[in-house]
């Protein structure tokens, strides 16, 4: 998306959100912004109970959502001052910092997470991206491979490593089997429908590749 997940369902709502990913699926709402007086009665509820951590993570990711980073930031670096080797902290700073493309800054605090938990899915999946962002196709993939050890029918996972082996690697056989795993485990939603057809158009397409490579 653990104990690596202080919540389960707030990580799932996090998991695998880097700015402008093209290759990425969004997780539930968190690209839907917060209403402000949502975010102001969070605030103030927070300002009275500054140490009730599930509200400071409500509104860090109320804060994201609102591309709100600096907010967000300053919120986290409290929590990192005081616990250096928080895992949600680390995670979220490493994705504020990776929605705003500043990939370098983004893994330190990923690496933070990994040297901690190095089977922490989320922070593989985003670093997974950043090595895309950054032409490091090859690290790219090894770190997918890993989470599809971890979790084989992953769909975002399976796609993003098909478009990796179709359009970087150029291997025809691998695109077609992680092109067929997101098909059969995407829970079918809008963009879905959209890509479907296009997914099932590649197929043919590199099937077809494929048989001519054995004449």
């Amino acid at each position: 998306m653990k104990p690596y997940f202080f919540c389960l369902f707030f990580y799932c709502t996090l998991t695998c959100i880097l700015a402008g990913c093209a290759q990425q699926q969004t997780k539930s709402n968190l690209n839907q912004p917060v209403a402000l007086s949502t975010v102001r009665a969070m605030e103030q509820a927070y300002a009275l109970e500054p140490n009730n951590e599930e509200l400071q993570y409500r509104l860090i990711s109320a804060y994201i959502r609102n591309e709100q980073y600096i907010e967000a930031r300053s919120l986290l670096s409290r929590t990192l001052n005081v616990n250096s080797d928080s895992i949600e902290a680390n995670y979220l700073m490493g994705l504020t910092y990776g929605r705003q493309k500043l990939f370098e800054e983004a893994k330190i605090f990923y690496n933070n997470v990994i040297e901690q938990n190095p089977n922490h899915i989320p922070t593989l999946f985003n670093l997974a991206v950043i090595d895309e962002k950054t032409n490091n196709y090859a690290h790219a993939k090894r770190k997918y491979e890993k989470i599809l050890t971890k979790i084989p029918n992953d769909p975002d996972t399976n796609y993003n490593l098909a478009l990796l082996y179709d359009e970087k690697f150029i291997d025809p056989r691998n695109a077609i089997y992680h092109y067929k795993l997101y098909l059969k485990h995407a829970q079918y939603n809008a963009e879905l429908h959209y890509r479907k057809p296009i997914i099932e158009r590649r197929i043919k397409e590199l099937e077809f590749i494929e048989r001519e490579k054995n004449l």
